[in-house]
């Protein structure tokens, strides 16, 4: 439907300034007199004729009668129109005329459709005095519209008037209606130009006032934007919530500078989706909310407070400062270096500090463990084993023998053993370590000492590493000798010679090849025997049957098998028989 605005305006202007824009235009009544023979048709309305104004004169519109009747004009454009003028059928009587009791009730549409109930009503004859309305009528109508539509009516049940017709018609005479062919165009001679601002460009056609304006102005010829914060059509609308307060658009009503705090949109008249926050709505409620992701649309403070490990109004910041937990509440555990714990559940990201254990590192170590997270044993070296302070490590009662250092598990070194390691290691070989709990050489002893400890010396008649070598029988005094080198002390007895041997030289040497010298101390011969001999003393004859050195050669065959000489191998007594 197609409304059209209008305000009420007196004419004043000559009527000079304006044309009859309904002549010879296309026209339609609705009730048509029936007889075919006489044209009272709608056009005789506007043929520009009705100086006789009775049926005769064949100049007015004449129609059947009906519980409506219908005259319409089409201006063939949208028009400017001022006022209009109707002259009814008289029948050349005097006004009102003979047939005012038809015209009484009528009503005057203007419309851009066919249809009246979209135009504008002009005007309603609605007065109930005898003799009214008189048969010429002014009527003030300053609109714009396509269609001029008379309408009556006399419709069943409804009452009227004495005077009122029993039937509707529709019997004008002419119809002038002045006003601007040019829609956008007002007097003088409908040359001014509507203001831009009115709405459809169009104005009170004496005046210039808009009809209305275009979105977005106001005042008589809508040349006034819309105050602050109203916008659009009659600036009848309110602007929506504009960041810091601002005005919006007068035309759109578009918050030029995006929206306030908790709004969005082009209008910023819609709240802010839940999840989202502040100007335009461009934040994202913290995921931390107590309620995930639902906080205030204006501010961003959290609904619920915040998750577990979270603080601040819009749980945007991590428990601090040693805390933990909801509402970061909890202590954190004895963290490493003091490191701040995991915000949610308190655990010690590094490991915890010397002395405790578990994730939270609230636990403080076993007997037997120590140091960071409780990782290290205690050392078995402890006086009580496995026994230590659980921060340090370091053994409570001090060490086993054996041991050194807070923690007891350096072996004791430089010489020394025992109790903490203050006893001195013996004479170990080569000047190694001991062992460092009960000092046992484990290498062996120096020359000159004996014992587990390396501390006695040698006895008299013993030298060297562990005192395991004798003293010589012949050193000069027999068997006493240095207890490191085993050198005689004072000097050897002389060796035998002149084929004798023995502790006094009073034993004589055997038969040793070449007649050499025998071993001075024991006799043995020592390059072999002389042919003949054999034994270490080569003073035992080679057995029968077997001569020469080492007695290593046969005897021939020697008569009646008797032995050869030992030294040469020659039959004593001659050959057996064919030798």
């Amino acid at each position: 439907m197609i409304l059209i605005t209008v305000h009420f305006l007196l004419f004043a202007v000559h009527a000079k300034a304006y044309v009859n824009l309904a002549f010879k235009k296309p026209a339609w009544q609705q009730n048509n007199w029936p007889k075919k023979e006489i044209d009272w048709g709608a056009n005789k309305s506007v043929d520009g004729r009705f100086t006789d104004r009775s049926p005769g004169g064949n100049q007015c519109t004449i129609s059947a009668p009906g519980r409506t009747a219908t005259l319409r004009v089409d201006l063939q454009s949208v028009v400017r129109i001022s006022r209009i003028r109707i002259f009814y059928r008289t029948d050349n009587t005097p006004s009102p005329g003979a047939y005012y009791g038809r015209f009484a009730g009528f009503f005057i549409y203007v419309s851009n459709t066919t249809v009246k109930e979209d135009g504008y009503l002009c005007f309603h004859e609605k007065q109930d005095i005898n003799g009214t309305p008189l048969a010429n009528q002014t009527i003030n109508c300053p609109v714009y519209g396509r269609y001029f539509i008379y309408y009556n009516e006399r419709r069943y049940g409804d009452v009227y008037p004495a005077y009122y017709s029993k039937y509707a018609y529709s019997e004008v005479c002419e119809l002038q209606i002045y006003g601007c062919g040019n829609p956008g165009l007002y007097p003088e001679n409908c040359n001014p130009q509507c203001s831009e601002n009115c709405q459809e460009g169009r104005c009170n056609i004496a005046t210039g006032n808009c009809f209305g304006c275009i979105p977005g102005y106001r005042g008589l010829w809508c040349d006034r934007l819309c105050d602050k914060q109203t916008y659009g059509l009659e600036c009848s609308l309110s602007c929506g919530n504009c960041s810091d307060g601002e005005t919006c658009h007068h035309v759109n009503g578009t918050c030029l500078n995006g929206c306030n705090a908790g709004a969005r949109g082009e209008l910023c008249l819609k709240a802010c989706q839940p999840g989202n926050y502040g100007k335009n709505c461009r934040y994202e409620c913290s995921a931390n909310c107590g309620v995930t992701r639902g906080c205030n649309r204006f501010t961003g403070e959290c609904e619920g407070g915040c998750k577990i490990g979270w603080k601040g109004v819009k749980c945007d910041e991590e428990c601090d400062d040693g805390m933990f937990g909801y509402n970061c509440n909890q202590r954190c555990g004895h963290c490493l270096n003091d490191t701040h714990c995991h915000h949610i559940n308190g655990t010690c990201l590094h490991g915890c500090s010397f002395g405790y254990k578990g994730p939270p590192c609230v636990k403080a170590c076993l007997p037997g463990y120590y140091g960071k997270d409780c990782a290290y044993e205690c050392s078995d070296h402890c006086k009580v084993s496995r026994r230590c302070n659980r921060f340090t490590g370091e053994c409570e009662m001090g060490c086993q023998p054996g041991w050194k250092g807070s923690l007891c598990k350096k072996e004791c070194d430089g010489g020394m053993y025992g109790i903490i390691c203050n006893q001195s290691c013996g004479h170990c070989l080569y000047d190694t370590q001991c062992h460092h709990g009960n000092g046992t050489c484990l290498g062996g002893c120096s020359p000159g000492y004996e014992g587990f400890l390396c501390i006695r010396a040698c006895l008299p008649d013993n030298y060297g590493k562990d005192c395991v070598y004798e003293c010589s029988d012949h050193c000069k005094v027999s068997r006493r000798c240095n207890r490191f080198t085993g050198e005689c002390e004072m000097g050897c007895q002389p060796e035998c010679d002149g084929g004798m041997y023995g502790i006094i030289c009073n034993q004589s040497c055997g038969h040793c090849l070449n007649e050499a010298q025998c071993h001075h101390g024991n006799g043995t011969c020592l390059g072999g025997c002389s042919p003949g001999y054999e034994g270490f003393l080569c003073i035992k004859d080679c057995n029968e049957g077997i001569y020469g050195v080492h007695c290593n050669q046969t005897c021939g065959h020697c008569f009646n098998d008797t032995k050869c000489h030992k030294i040469n191998g020659t039959c004593l007594d001659g050959c057996s028989s064919g030798y």
